[in-house]
């Protein structure tokens, strides 16, 4: 569910520049979550069944939509001659120990994570352990149901 969501969100700040060039998205080789990212990015490209359609919010089957009509490529690509790809872990493993840091004092923060997102410029959304519970539940209950297969 996370990894939909920055893809939503990607394609959605895209669009501020550029509606219609097509997007590639580049993701680090990593044997074990390869496939199972291929196969979201995949899901997220497909139409929507009539079903599923009337579960969705239409303001999230637009922004399905237009992860289907923009992203055209998807590459796997090593970390150590793609060093972005190693920027992009340090930025999520500076986000994780922020979320940790926090559970201590609410205010926790990191130099080196605000000089990685150009002052939170664009920063990732934190969620609570009960967000991310409620967005699990939600998706095991998809899954149930036959509207999500992974």
């Amino acid at each position: 569910m996370a990894f939909h969501t920055f893809v939503l969100r990607g394609v959605d700040k895209t669009e501020v520049i550029d509606k219609h060039s097509p997007i590639g998205i580049v993701v680090d080789e990593d044997e074990e979550f390869a496939v199972k990212i291929y196969q979201q990015i995949t899901m997220l490209r497909k139409d929507l069944d009539a079903e599923l359609a009337k579960t969705v919010d239409l303001d999230v089957r637009e922004r399905i939509r237009r992860v289907r009509d923009r992203v055209h490529a998807i590459s796997f690509v090593n970390d150590v001659s793609y060093p972005g790809i190693q920027a992009a872990d340090m930025v999520a493993y500076e986000s994780r120990k922020i979320m940790v840091d926090r559970l201590k004092k609410p205010d926790a923060t990191s130099e080196l994570y605000d000089n990685l997102t150009f002052s939170q410029t664009h920063q990732p959304k934190f969620y609570r352990p009960e967000v991310i519970d409620d967005l699990a539940a939600s998706l095991k209950e998809a899954i149930a149901n036959g509207t999500v297969t992974l």
